[in-house]
């Protein structure tokens, strides 16, 4: 399996957002990998998962999505659509639902622990602050949502033009 090296940076920033049973050494060790390659780069997935001393983490996770999805007689690479997918998934949903039981002792804000574990198509806004909000709209304009404390990647910062 290989892994396109925008497909890298992404899968890295979602588990980064995640409270998921992933390392500050193993986060460094796979940002080092995203780092030494470029967004359009292939690289041996084999490597990532490497990082890793036992299975079940997101990275694996997504490595078991992109399989189910790639037909048998190619070679799986995962891209960035897959990462999207996989985490606005049921798939993703359901594990992370599944692990709420033991997660309600650890964490301090349920909704936050469950807001983390979303993918939402969001349109990105100045707020009255200069702070960036995204606003998630759900029936129309008249209903949605704003969350503050917005994390931006570099290329998506207001001075690259919202």
């Amino acid at each position: 399996m290989k892994i396109r090296g925008e497909g890298l940076e992404l899968a890295l920033r979602v588990v980064l957002s995640c409270p998921c049973p992933v390392t500050p050494e193993q986060e460094r060790r796979v940002f080092e990998l995203a780092q030494a390659m470029a967004p359009d780069d292939v690289g041996d997935y084999a490597r990532v998962l490497a990082v890793f001393d036992q299975p079940g983490t997101p990275f694996h996770r997504l490595a078991d999505f992109v399989r189910w999805m790639t037909p048998v007689d190619a070679e799986a690479v995962i891209e960035r659509e897959h990462v999207l997918r996989a985490n606005a998934s049921s798939y993703h949903w359901e594990h992370a639902v599944s692990t709420l039981p033991g997660a309600v002792s650890r964490v301090s804000s349920l909704s936050s622990w469950l807001l983390a574990h979303m993918i939402l198509p969001v349109r990105l806004q100045p707020g009255a602050d200069g702070d960036v909000r995204a606003v998630y709209e759900y029936g129309g304009r008249d209903r949605a949502v704003e969350l503050r404390h917005v994390f931006l990647p570099p290329e998506l910062a207001p001075a690259s033009g919202l």
